[in-house]
């Protein structure tokens, strides 16, 4: 007869897989911090956030596209900006994705892109086997997607690769949003230094 006291040897390898999960994205997320602090400038702390991403989910590419002002229409006005880890064949986020990603602002796995249903029509560049990609949002307001493409060894993008990338995303959207803000401070402020030199010498 068995102990009903004493779980039973599944459950308690779920809670050890768990914590095991919990731990792992605990260091990713203190690495990505650490090299965070010591990026400078918006270019440099994208492509960190892309490479630990690449890095934490066993990707083979990734790419950060940012997300304009004017969105009005979501598959003109949507990239800004787009920054890819570079050693590899650079992809460029198909529009259809990227408007998927802005009207539905949620995580996103295709391990089986020629075939899924949700983007029939799409012509996928003949490498591109799998991706995952994430919003990036700043207080429920869209400022990015990141997206990674092709599980190393021929592997398929999991739950559990969706959902630490979708918490890399979350702690990293701020952090690039204020590079970009103080970024746009200092284009500001030397503009207004220049103004007021012109004005200064034109008196």
């Amino acid at each position: 007869m068995s102990d009903l006291n004493n779980p039973p040897l599944d459950a308690l390898e779920r809670e050890n897989q768990q914590l095991r999960r919990a731990v792992e994205e605990l260091s990713v997320l203190n690495e990505l911090s650490i090299a965070i602090s010591l990026s400078r400038g918006t270019e440099e702390v994208i492509q960190t956030i892309i490479r630990r991403s690449i890095k934490a989910v066993g990707a083979e590419q990734g790419v950060i596209t940012m997300v304009g002002d004017d969105v009005s229409d979501p598959t003109k006005t949507l990239v800004r900006t787009m920054a890819s880890s570079g050693d590899r064949e650079a992809y460029s986020p198909d529009q259809n994705l990227l408007g998927w990603m802005y009207i539905n602002r949620k995580p996103l796995v295709i391990n089986q892109p020629r075939s899924d249903s949700r983007f029939q029509g799409v012509k996928w560049s003949e490498s591109v086997r799998s991706l995952v990609s994430v919003p990036m949002q700043v207080h429920s307001r869209l400022i990015g997607i990141l997206t990674l493409y092709n599980k190393k060894r021929g592997g398929e993008f999991s739950t559990g690769d969706q959902r630490l990338l979708s918490i890399l995303a979350g702690q990293s959207a701020q952090v690039v949003e204020t590079a970009r803000l103080y970024e746009e401070e200092k284009k500001l402020a030397t503009v207004q230094q220049e103004l007021r030199i012109q004005m200064f010498r034109n008196r």
